[in-house]
């Protein structure tokens, strides 16, 4: 039976899904000129093509074990059964990604910036977990190496069961298209497609096709079945967002890495996405690590690491806005004259 969330949870629950909406039809055109606007702000053209992975999950009202039975066994592949996750106990997760040793230096000589300091982080599946700390503390940069963006100095980072470090750029680039998923601060949406063609655009670049029972599960999830044929400048800031977290989560990838998804749109909008990327994991499997300044979108999480001067500091569970809170003003004088981002 496929999880919901409690009615005497304290966590908003997932959005239900609207009507069925056709499966999508063709490919979207993306001229080499827009493909380069994708560069603009975090996300290159290769960061979008990074953003999708074949792991079979499936909609809600079949179920994830009658629809991984309908499945070819390539489809059904890493699918997560969560009845039998639950009956198995917590002893045995598994990772998905990891840190060891982690150390990033920018810069040289007496001008350099030690922005992770020996970071040592495992990220179970099937978990949403949040990376929080000042400005300057090193959590933007722990999330870009996880997610293969930015080279450590020194430690090892292993993502799905390979270490980043010893592949090719070529494989790293195909990793990252198959196995990570990415939702942007800045939603990264190229502006002269349709939010229909933004959100299959990743797939199109690997030269795949959506799942259609997948594709509607999602669009109606996320409340976009009247939106798709619109352009990024006609949807609100929370509208385009939900589209950024359609395209990541379409290709069914084994983690998606969220970089403050919240930091442009106001409280309501902010409550829309946090709940939606709560629901991935509840009632999907998905994986999320996320960075975030915001105390109230991190008691969304499962799990909340601290960092403070490139070190974690704290590592905490099911914790509250005031738990959270409570552990940030610990920290501050700590992060008060740190360097790193």
């Amino acid at each position: 039976m496929e999880p919901s969330c409690s009615s005497t949870s304290t966590r908003p629950r997932p959005y239900t899904p609207g009507a069925r909406v056709a499966s999508p039809v063709g490919w979207p055109v993306v001229s080499e000129a827009d493909a380069a606007t994708v560069g603009s702000g975090d996300m290159t053209s290769s960061d979008l093509e990074f953003g999708c992975a074949a792991r079979g999950k499936g909609p809600e009202d079949q179920g994830l074990s009658a629809l991984a039975a309908t499945m070819p066994p390539a489809q059904s592949r890493g699918m997560i059964d969560r009845d039998s996750e639950q009956t198995a106990g917590q002893t045995a997760r598994q990772i998905a990604a990891q840190a060891q040793g982690l150390v990033k230096v920018y810069g040289n000589g007496a001008a350099s910036v030690r922005a992770l300091d020996g970071v040592d982080l495992a990220v179970e599946a099937g978990r949403f977990t949040v990376v929080m700390g000042a400005s300057g503390s090193g959590k933007s940069t722990l999330m870009h190496c996880l997610a293969g963006l930015e080279k450590p100095t020194a430690g090892t980072v292993t993502v799905a069961g390979e270490s980043l470090g010893s592949l090719s750029d070529k494989r790293l680039t195909m990793l990252r298209r198959d196995r990570v998923g990415f939702v942007f601060q800045a939603f990264n949406l190229i502006p002269t497609l349709t939010a229909r063609e933004n959100i299959l655009l990743p797939l199109s670049l690997a030269g795949r096709r959506p799942d259609p029972a997948w594709w509607d599960l999602i669009i109606g999830r996320l409340r976009l079945e009247d939106r798709l044929d619109h352009r990024p400048g006609q949807l609100s800031g929370g509208q385009q967002q939900r589209v950024a977290c359609a395209r990541a989560l379409l290709g069914r990838p084994t983690i998606i890495f969220a970089d403050e998804p919240t930091g442009n749109l106001d409280s309501r909008s902010s409550g829309e996405i946090m709940t939606l990327l709560r629901s991935s994991v509840d009632d999907f499997g998905q994986t999320v690590v996320m960075v975030t300044h915001d105390p109230v979108g991190a008691s969304y999480s499962d799990r909340v690491v601290f960092l403070a001067d490139g070190r974690i500091v704290e590592d905490a569970t099911d914790v509250t806005v005031a738990d959270i809170l409570s552990r940030l003003a610990r920290l501050q004088p700590a992060t008060a004259e740190t360097g790193g981002s």
